[in-house]
């Protein structure tokens, strides 16, 4: 396998996800047991499932971000954006990355000047056709696009004409709003607490809070993390940045400073909050072979005595070739997550919670938690019978 620059699960599909780098390949996954045959092209990602090669896309190329539409078009089809080192945004779907025309729904939008894409975010809820584009700065041009995918393209006439729904189109469209003039824009997304408002992190020292109604900035802090701006699924108003080796949590409500620093060993290369528990955060260092975890828990309703947890998840391997390079976390599995080696190997990660266990008057062992694998309901089992049986010799 090759080296891949990220994977990520399709949020709307249980058993689909992609990995992108000079190319995009689409995978699927299934159950399968330690002993099963496996179908060709497919590899085992974990114990009990394994991952197959459905196709591979060349179509795009020094591609520099990638992202899943959050739901379904009105047809069933789903979206992802892609964004390339010409500033480019296409909109495809899987149906066009498999070399399915029937239902087509590319879509290419170009910047008046050519520029990096830096980050693409897709709105949620109603407005789930919205696309966010962060791109590098050119000279005193917005650097800050949104884009409406149901939108048609401008075409000839005769060709309008033909066009009654969302379908295919090859010609240029422009964006529905423009933001942030001359100024670099390193990371956007839509904020979750004012459904009408936009988060940018500029110009290698602000976050602003940017009303789409009237283009008008609403609030802006000073710092200099600019990366990876994430908001937690399970908040509101908490979101997450990074510069080099620290995290900031903010709270939108008091936003004048973070509420937690969190700092890392090494240089940060992703983060992302996990979309199956609240408050739990997961940030990849450069060269590390493990996924550190950032449970946050509050006192109440107050951020600031907040207390935080760490874990990790890790690989079998601690050699280079082994470093993780790329994780995502699985839309609907609790604590599951998918990580990529620096050699393209991947990975599926259940994270365990802790479990207590108890020994009741007569010698049965007792454990609270959550559920058990096969292996280690065993492991426990056969524990149980020899301390009984060690209890019956004496």
């Amino acid at each position: 396998m090759g080296v891949k620059a990220d994977v990520q699960w399709c949020p709307t599909a249980d058993d689909i996800f992609l990995t992108w780098g000079s190319d995009i390949q689409l995978y699927q996954t299934r159950k399968t047991s330690p002993t099963e045959k496996l179908p060709p092209l497919g590899f085992r990602i974990s114990k009990s499932s394994c991952a197959s090669l459905i196709c591979t896309s060349t179509e795009y190329t020094y591609i520099k971000c990638v992202s899943w539409c959050n739901s379904g078009a009105a047809n069933g089809a789903r979206l992802l954006a892609v964004g390339q080192a010409n500033g480019r945004v296409c909109v495809t779907s899987i149906n066009n990355l498999m070399g399915d025309t029937s239902l087509h729904h590319t879509r290419e939008y170009v910047p008046r000047h050519g520029r990096c894409v830096n980050s693409l975010c897709w709105s949620e809820g109603p407005d789930s056709h919205l696309l966010l584009a962060a791109l590098d700065r050119s000279g005193r041009d917005p650097s800050l696009l949104l884009y409406d995918v149901t939108r048609l393209p401008l075409m000839p006439q005769q060709q309008q004409q033909k066009t009654t729904s969302v379908t295919q189109s090859t010609y240029w469209q422009g964006a529905s709003a423009e933001f942030c003039s001359n100024e670099v824009v390193h990371s956007a997304v839509f904020s979750r607490q004012t459904p009408s408002a936009l988060i940018a992190a500029t110009s290698h020292k602000y976050l602003k809070v940017i009303d789409v109604r009237d283009g008008k900035l609403a609030t802006s802090m000073n710092t200099k993390a600019v990366y990876g701006l994430c908001c937690d699924p399970h908040s509101s108003h908490r979101l997450a940045s990074y510069t080099d080796n620290t995290v900031h949590v903010w709270d939108l409500r008091q936003s004048a400073i973070p509420v937690v620093t969190l700092p890392t060993p090494r240089p940060i290369i992703k983060m992302l909050w996990s979309p199956t528990r609240c408050g739990f955060l997961g940030v990849l260092s450069r060269e590390c072979s493990s996924v550190r975890l950032y449970d946050l828990q509050y006192a109440g309703r107050d951020l600031l005595e907040a207390s935080v947890s760490v874990r990790s998840a890790a690989s079998d391997n601690n050699t280079p070739s082994y470093y993780t390079s790329a994780f995502s976390w699985h839309a609907t599995r609790y604590n599951t997550l998918l990580t990529a080696s620096a050699t393209g190997v991947l990975s599926e990660h259940k994270l365990k919670e802790r479990i207590t266990l108890n020994w009741s008057c007569r010698g049965d062992l007792i454990y609270t938690g959550e559920d058990l694998d096969d292996h280690e309901y065993d492991l426990l089992c056969n524990s149980n019978n020899n301390s009984a049986a060690a209890a019956g010799s004496t």
